[in-house]
């Protein structure tokens, strides 16, 4: 992704699963990121954060009153 655009407002975040061995995977499930034995579970917010800053995104806050369906969008790069 070129941007990550994330809602200001984030207390209903949801939990993903990444791992400490590649920065940029992500997943709702633990399982996804296959035998990897370094995943571990946050708040989606920073781990969306971490991902994009390590893949080269940059980052914009999306504040009241413009609203998104899943308080997360993104611009993609290609």
């Amino acid at each position: 992704m070129e941007t990550l655009l994330l809602a200001a407002d984030r207390g209903a975040d949801p939990v993903l699963f990444a791992s400490r061995r590649d920065p940029r995977a992500l997943g709702t499930d633990p399982a996804a990121l296959g035998e990897d034995s370094t995943v571990f579970s946050a708040s989606a917010a920073p781990l969306l954060l971490r991902s994009a800053v390590f893949g080269g995104a940059s980052f914009t806050e999306i504040l009241p009153p413009t609203h998104c369906t899943d308080g997360v969008a993104a611009l993609l790069r290609y």
